[in-house]
């Protein structure tokens, strides 16, 4: 995973003209969006303030957005579009009945098959490249950076015939 930039890990003013989004992902797989405009869904956050860090930014907007608080744990990615500098920022894994409970209805869960009927197709297109994204970490740190195996291995029951046969 790609640590904090400086600014975010040790609560610095962020840049001005930054936007924050949170990458919420919950228990099956899915990321949360929120309403955005007249664009439709986007991922929660908003601008951050010249004295603002992006966490501090991130966790404000979430939490008036969602009514959430979130804990973001890495950076996913930076995009710069049109002018301002976009910080993806990776959130700890929560609930999806967390937000039912807090009663906020205006969010939607999606996977990156299912948010394309939710955003314009710019949008849709940055949305799979942070998925792809955010996949590729998640299988590094599954594999904790070995590679994986190419074959599944064999089916208990093909084991243990095959030891069964070994045997005097």
């Amino acid at each position: 995973m790609i640590p904090f930039p400086p600014h975010a890990a040790h609560g610095g003013p962020a840049q001005f003209g930054v936007q924050v989004r949170a990458w919420i992902v919950n228990e099956h797989a899915e990321v949360l969006l929120v309403p955005h405009g007249a664009v439709g869904m986007a991922l929660p956050g908003g601008p951050a303030d010249i004295a603002e860090s992006d966490h501090g930014a991130l966790t404000a907007h979430v939490q008036e957005q969602v009514g959430l608080s979130v804990h973001p744990i890495g950076l996913l990615a930076t995009d710069r579009l049109l002018d301002a500098r976009h910080t993806i920022l990776l959130c700890a894994r929560i609930s999806s009945d967390t937000l039912a409970e807090n009663g906020s209805g205006s969010h939607q869960w999606v996977k990156a098959d299912t948010a394309k009927d939710e955003m314009p197709p710019r949008m849709y297109r940055q949305f799979c490249s942070l998925w792809r994204i955010w996949q590729e970490q998640r299988a590094a740190a599954l594999h904790n950076g070995r590679p994986t195996r190419l074959s599944p291995p064999a089916p208990r029951a093909a084991r243990e015939l095959h030891h069964a046969t070994e045997s005097p």
